[in-house]
């Protein structure tokens, strides 16, 4: 037992001093770093929207029509079929919109930026850039660490629309309610206030996918080993990092705050 508790104590100390770490490399790309330049940060914005795009649409539409469905099934049962509406129209912006993009931009877009950053560390191309004085940080990082933090929110209002549109099809074509009443109850339901918790989700969510994947590719070890284990642990750790960060802002953005109706 005391072996057990030694282990745990050891895996508890490991994770704050990985977060430690990851603190202060953020603290230093924005220190340091600086300001991105325009033109890297537009590619990079644009890689992660081409990288992301067809994921999130094959997740978000399946899951809409799927809240879409199982609620029909349940609420048909106590005959409020006109709570329908206001069920997926919360469910997608609170939670689906910005939770699932930014879960398919951790695992598609944060492995390619771990293994792109690792890679450039493996083949030197880290070391260059300081040799001929150029800030590794603020070329490599800070373009894709921005771009994470712009594109996030982006890729969530799309997700927002999929996920109704998914919805609204399951609704119509399979459960035979009302169009006109499915998208009017859609919009009477989300307030000005869920619309903006989205988008600052959506950014918080980005901020930490793309800063926990650049760490890991900028602190791997020089190896092909060490490629791949920056890919898997970005990927890891970006997503139970999103998971806490969602239980955190809801406290701080729903619970105790008077919503505007």
């Amino acid at each position: 037992m005391l072996d057990g508790l030694a282990g745990l104590g050891a895996a508890v100390r490991g994770m704050v001093a990985s977060l430690g770490a990851l603190v202060r490399f953020v603290a230093g790309v924005l220190r340091h770093g600086g300001l991105p330049p325009a033109g890297e940060l537009v590619h990079q914005c644009m890689t992660l929207v081409r990288r992301c795009i067809l994921p999130v649409t094959l997740v978000v539409v399946p899951m809409g029509a799927l809240i879409s469905l199982q609620g029909a099934a349940l609420i048909q049962q106590f005959g409020v079929e006109r709570l329908l509406a206001p069920l997926v129209a919360i469910t997608v912006v609170r939670e689906l919109a910005p939770g699932f993009a930014a879960l398919m931009v951790a695992m598609q877009a944060g492995t390619a930026l771990a293994a792109e950053i690792a890679v450039m560390r493996v083949r030197e191309e880290l070391d260059a850039y300081e040799v001929m004085a150029v800030d590794p940080l603020r070329h490599v990082v800070a373009p894709r660490l921005f771009a994470g933090v712009l594109i996030a929110p982006l890729l969530a209002v799309m997700a927002m629309g999929l996920a109704i549109m998914g919805s609204w099809l399951v609704a119509v074509g399979i459960r035979g309610f009302s169009s006109r009443a499915f998208l009017e109850g859609c919009l009477a339901a989300i307030s000005t206030w869920d619309l903006a918790a989205c988008l600052i989700k959506s950014a918080v969510f980005g901020a930490v996918l793309s800063s926990v994947a650049c760490f890991e590719g900028y602190t791997a070890h020089r190896s092909a080993e060490g490629v791949g284990r920056a890919s898997n642990r970005s990927v890891v750790s970006a997503i139970l990092s999103i998971l806490v960060a969602n239980y955190v802002l809801n406290s701080l953005l729903y619970v105790g705050v008077v919503v505007p109706g």
